[in-house]
């Protein structure tokens, strides 16, 4: 009799292990599923960020592009000056 209270705890502990080892199981692959879930969201920030890069690039030669401009307008400017300056310096040179 004792043996046979012997066999039915076991088979009781053997049952409460696997119980444990399927909800270990479930857990487990709910992790993977997150672990995956995460991976995805980690790709697309990627793809995110090498698109902001891109943008960033080009921002950065349309402010260049901008500069070399402003140069331009600037070196205009400072002709502009110099030929007002001469036609002034005639002009005040016939008045006298």
């Amino acid at each position: 009799m004792a043996t046979a209270q012997g066999l039915k705890a076991t088979h009781e502990v053997d049952e409460k292990v696997q119980a444990i080892d399927d909800k270990a199981q479930s857990i487990d692959n709910k992790v993977q599923a997150v672990n995956d879930t995460v991976h995805a969201v980690d790709n697309k920030v990627q793809t995110v960020e090498d698109k902001v890069q891109v943008v960033d690039d080009k921002v950065q030669g349309v402010d260049d592009k901008v500069q070399t401009v402003d140069d331009r307008v600037k070196d205009v400017d400072d002709k502009i000056d110099l030929v007002i300056g001469g036609v002034q310096q005639v002009a005040d040179s016939q008045k006298s």
